[in-house]
């Protein structure tokens, strides 16, 4: 197995299937597509040419920053695979801070995945400092 990282978004088609491998919320193709082409950065892992992984980024262009996506198949699960998406991700903003320019990144970990983010630094919520992270589903 040797995984190579591209930082490119994936096929629409790819990024269904995967999202469907690993139990995510169906998306019709119109919102697929948006997301993908909005995102501000992409990292996708590629075991020759399956789709095997994808993180992306979706930013203000200031400091509110957004990971989302953290997807392995499963077969690829712990495997190091999501540690160097997220990585990735981190790596790429932190290199476009000037020195004494601060961002927040924020994420929404599945559940019992917590520890995994913990790891990077990122703290739980609610905590003694901040309230919880909160999401909402709307459909048409």
């Amino acid at each position: 197995m040797k995984i190579v990282y591209k930082d490119i978004p994936p096929k629409l088609e790819e990024y269904l299937k995967i999202r469907k491998e690993v139990n995510f919320v169906k998306l019709e193709q119109r919102i697929a597509k948006n997301g993908l082409e909005n995102s501000a950065y992409i990292v996708s892992a590629y075991d020759g040419e399956r789709l095997v992984g994808l993180a992306r980024l979706i930013s203000d262009g200031g400091y509110v920053n957004f990971i989302s996506d953290v997807i392995v198949h499963p077969k690829y699960q712990l495997k190091g695979i999501g540690k160097n998406l997220v990585e990735m991700i981190l790596e790429h903003l932190q290199k476009n801070l000037i020195e004494g320019e601060k961002i927040a990144v924020y994420l929404m970990s599945a559940k019992n995945k917590e520890a995994f983010y913990k790891g990077f630094g990122f703290e739980a919520h609610p905590n003694a400092k901040k309230g919880s992270g909160m999401s909402l589903w709307l459909e048409g």
